[in-house]
């Protein structure tokens, strides 16, 4: 059943499109979209003479991170090393998981993988991912 109401960010997260598996131990996730402007002002434009430019929508794109505390038995910090290290793209989606709420599927590259180890604390990674090509909500 879809989620009603404010979604609890507990919930959502990145999983691996192609297994269905969530990046285990995730503490805080993102997902970003921007787009380009291409400028348009030119001699003729009413009013490039006041000094206000005229811009169109340029190339979209869209990118994204997770956090999350390593542990050995998931695997989540090893399958994106093997990802990263082979310059392969990583299958995504960023959902819930609960039938009927929105998923964004996409691919993506991992443009920077952290793992992080200070003296008696936790240790954690980070991953931040480059989208390439449409990213499909449905």
């Amino acid at each position: 059943m879809a989620t009603t109401g404010i979604v609890n960010g507990h919930y959502m997260r990145f999983f691996d499109a192609d297994t269905g598996n969530p990046y285990a131990k995730a503490t805080e996730c993102t997902i970003s979209f921007s787009m380009s402007s291409r400028q348009t002002s030119h001699k003729d434009t009413a009013g490039s003479g006041s000094g206000w430019r005229e811009i169109s929508a340029g190339e979209k794109s869209g990118s994204g991170s997770t956090s999350g505390l390593y542990a050995e038995d998931t695997n989540s910090f090893a399958i994106l090393y093997d990802k990263f290290k082979d310059g392969l793209p990583v299958n995504l989606t960023f959902t819930t998981g609960e039938s009927g709420d929105d998923i964004y599927y996409c691919t993506a590259y991992i443009v920077s993988l952290e793992l992080n180890a200070v003296n008696n604390e936790n240790v954690t990674y980070s991953c931040s991912f480059e989208f390439s090509g449409e990213v499909v909500r449905s």
